[in-house]
């Protein structure tokens, strides 16, 4: 399935996107002297150029369109092109654009990469990029310019794109280029945003939860004992649902379903043991807002361009639908299916997943998981499942009539692109104090988001990368 996730800058939705950071509630961060954009473009467009990237399939093919033959450019050709890119940028406000270059892409994993030590899984697996003593990106890359224009751009140049974790460009470096690093190691575990989000909302003075659903981190005894035990406090009625999620976990394979009267069962049993290693407990959006009895989220896009000064560019990207029909009610599970899940390495969880019947396949799990695997289990028609955000303006004048439907539309905007950089500035410390890396690198994250009948937006996840 490929799926492309980029427009240039110059399109109509460039300046939809403009997002002024004082609509973030309480956020102090607004006060810094930072440019925080938002912009519909595509991945690399401030320094590398934008990328029509489409989500790539295993052994993505090599290119045959005639790059092999291409001239390296000189350092001289280099600089003097560089001069001319910022010149017409001072003079038109053009972004410049610059192509690729050589540079230790053998190293992507942080050390380099041997033949009795492999690293760069996904390049090589996925995409069949070479990664021993590998210095070149694909041949193709190595051209200047806006790969948005470049219509045969092949599936194995943007799987390189989509896994690599750096990039060398060639702003004035020549032949060896400017190593770009791509930052975001460790903001995909869950209890890691549970624990950001805690620390920005009381500098901040916000009211817990406005962003994320109710989410607690089970593995801190004294919150885990909370759960099993006054479960009430946070679920109101017996049918309230839960989501265990591995702390670790991604596309929704590493997830246990439960209602408050399950916990309350499991307490009552004798079961209820703490702290729960790994495991995050969230709680369902409340007041969920679903089309035609399904439920959907919205996946967006943040690229952090720069973080000094903060550049944000924020892609609205797409829905993704579950093909079942959307209801609390769940099938009460076994004691020792709960007691089983927790506290295992990822390693031991893909191995009982391997085993038994694949977590996709479960049309119960599937109802409320909406990562689109789990829809591809049940259809071989992906516009089924993935659907794009202007629908969601035609579902608003649908159900609240033509005036009520474009406020809503309008407050949803606003809603997710609030959420999403609040998300972010909870968590970008983490990205702060990392010398080159901060000073030159970039963050491409992902987010979904899912919204309640008033379009206010929740962030379950982030993810650090697409």
């Amino acid at each position: 399935m490929r799926r492309k996730v980029a427009s240039g800058p110059g399109s109509e939705g460039d300046k939809a996107g403009l997002a002024d950071p004082r609509e973030v509630q309480n956020a102090s961060e607004a006060k810094e002297q930072v440019r925080t954009i938002f912009l519909f473009v595509a991945v690399f467009a401030c320094v590398i150029g934008g990328a029509v990237i489409s989500s790539p399939s295993r052994g993505a093919s090599k290119p045959t369109n005639g790059y092999a033959m291409l001239r390296e450019q000189s350092d001289e050709e280099v600089f003097n092109n560089t001069k001319r890119d910022v010149a017409r940028f001072q003079r038109t406000g053009e972004l410049p654009t610059f192509g690729f270059s050589k540079g230790k892409y053998y190293t992507l994993a942080g050390s380099p990469c041997f033949r009795n030590k492999p690293c760069a899984a996904k390049l090589r697996g996925l995409c069949g990029y070479d990664a021993i003593k590998a210095t070149s990106p694909p041949v193709e890359l190595l051209k200047p310019g806006r790969l948005s224009k470049r219509s045969k751009l092949s599936e194995y140049a943007q799987c390189f794109m989509w896994y690599s974790n750096k990039f060398w460009t060639r702003p004035t470096g020549g032949n060896k280029g400017v190593l770009v690093p791509r930052l975001g190691g460790g903001i995909d575990d869950k209890s890691e945003l549970v624990k950001a989000m805690e620390t920005y909302e009381k500098q901040n003075n916000c009211k817990p939860f406005q962003v994320i659903p109710l989410t607690l981190d089970l593995n801190q005894t004294d919150v885990c004992h909370e759960f099993f035990h006054r479960n009430a406090q946070w679920a109101e009625h017996p049918n309230s649902l839960w989501f265990m999620k591995a702390t670790d976990g991604s596309t929704g394979r590493h997830v246990f379903l439960l209602q408050r009267k399950d916990v309350e069962r499991i307490t009552a049993a004798g079961r209820a043991d703490c702290p729960r290693n790994s495991t995050v407990a969230s709680r369902e959006v409340p007041n969920l807002w679903t089309i035609g009895g399904r439920k959907f989220d919205n996946r967006v896009y943040l690229l952090v361009a720069s973080m000094k000064p903060l550049t944000i560019l924020f892609r609205r990207g797409h829905l993704r639908f579950s093909l079942q029909n959307y209801t609390l009610d769940i099938k009460p599970r076994s004691l020792e299916e709960f007691i089983h899940f927790g506290g295992e390495s990822k390693a031991e969880r893909i191995k009982q997943i391997q085993a038994g019947v694949p977590p996709e396949e479960d049309p119960e799990l599937a109802r409320h998981v909406t990562n689109p695997r789990f829809g591809l289990s049940f259809t071989n028609d992906s516009s089924e499942i993935l659907k794009p955000v202007e629908m969601l303006r035609g579902e608003l004048v649908k159900e609240k009539g033509e005036v009520e439907g474009a406020a809503a539309w309008e407050k949803l905007q606003r809603s997710v692109r609030n959420a999403a950089l609040q998300a972010f500035y909870s968590l970008k410390d983490r990205y702060a104090d990392r010398g080159y890396d901060t000073r030159w690198g970039f963050a491409f994250i992902a987010m979904d988001v899912a919204y309640d009948r008033d379009m206010n937006a929740y962030v379950p996840d982030v993810n650090s990368g697409p």
